[in-house]
């Protein structure tokens, strides 16, 4: 490694590494991993330097693994506030209050709607490479999280553990799902052009996010059927 490219990371050691996983991670969420080489990396971040990745992340797998939990410590810390904000309020927590926080601490994590790909990397990586999500997510950055799932607990003493855990991770995949078109609607809205989205319209309007909430309670607040209540009660007995 040249004299130079030494004295360009210690002048711009965030500028640059903050560059690159900004480019990665758009080419990721448009591509997928295993389709954007390192070159392809370097290239689109205007880097000439064959050796910037591996000085900054080592590898390639290291950097998903780093973006991963960047997004996850930004969400976790937005939850675990709003839990601590919400737990002194005093008033009594409903579900409402704990998914609207789920939903929240997930949105506009670089603060400027519109330039986002967070929600479209983490369902990527969620659909495409789930067992490195899995295993960068294990007891990492999701205490708000386990939080929440606490209060869900408490709040929903009459749906049998299995079911609630089966629910919660629906709402987790359709919150992911959803905020990955809303995000994808509005680059594509700012370029005046929806019509590559699904759903067109829907993804930019003013009551997206509300009517997301409000979706995600009615997975819970929707009782078993009589078949499944009679499973559960059988399974509980055993």
């Amino acid at each position: 490694m040249s004299d130079d490219w030494d004295m360009m990371i210690k002048d711009h050691p965030d500028s640059t590494r903050d560059r690159l996983k900004n480019v990665a991670r758009r080419l990721f969420c448009e591509r997928g991993v295993e389709d954007v080489s390192i070159r392809d990396i370097l290239t689109a971040a205007g880097q000439r330097n064959i050796g910037a990745i591996g000085y900054y992340f080592q590898s390639k797998d290291a950097l998903v693994r780093e973006l991963l939990l960047d997004g996850a410590k930004i969400i976790d810390q937005r939850r675990t506030t709003a839990l601590d904000l919400l737990e002194r309020g005093g008033n009594p927590i409903t579900l409402h209050d704990i998914i609207a926080l789920i939903v929240r601490s997930a949105i506009d994590l670089e603060g400027s709607a519109g330039g986002e790909t967070w929600a479209r990397f983490f369902c990527m990586l969620q659909r495409d490479n789930l067992d490195v999500f899995m295993e960068s997510m294990s007891n990492h950055q999701d205490l708000g999280f386990r939080r929440c799932v606490g209060h869900l607990r408490q709040l929903l003493p009459e749906l049998p553990r299995e079911d609630l855990n089966e629910r919660i991770i629906f709402m987790m995949i359709a919150i992911v799902a959803s905020l990955s078109f809303r995000e994808a609607a509005l680059e594509q809205h700012n370029a005046t052009n929806l019509a590559k989205i699904y759903g067109g319209r829907i993804w930019v309007s003013e009551s997206l996010i509300d009517n997301l909430i409000a979706s995600c309670e009615g997975m819970f607040t929707r009782p078993l059927s009589n078949t499944a209540a009679a499973q559960a009660q059988h399974a509980a007995a055993l």
